[in-house]
């Protein structure tokens, strides 16, 4: 996945991006949902909707971070021949290669 991410982050066309964004979504797509499944499997039947919903919530906090966290890379000039864009995903690719390493 890593390896996409840094893929994505030095295209300069349209088609190698939809290419690359449909490869990692149709990975992503299960991620989640089965993250989910397997985690309240550790639960107590009673707990499951409380586990559900603190998930649920975390996901939407994190899309929020992720959105001000886009914004603000969005408004970096243009440096070394990358455009903000880039350097979001750029930054997302080392975060995500440097939490997989640890």
């Amino acid at each position: 996945m890593n390896q996409l991410l840094f893929g994505l982050a030095f295209t300069h066309s349209i088609p190698p991006i939809l290419g690359n964004r449909f490869v990692l979504g149709f990975t992503e797509a299960t991620f989640g949902p089965c993250l989910l499944a397997i985690t309240v499997q550790w639960y107590k039947r009673s707990e499951q909707p409380f586990v559900t919903a603190i998930w649920q919530s975390m996901s939407a906090l994190a899309t929020s971070v992720a959105s001000l966290y886009g914004w603000g890379f969005y408004q970096v000039p243009e440096a070394s021949g990358l455009k903000g864009w880039q350097w979001v995903i750029l930054a997302l690719a080392i975060g995500s290669f440097i939490s997989s390493s640890m």
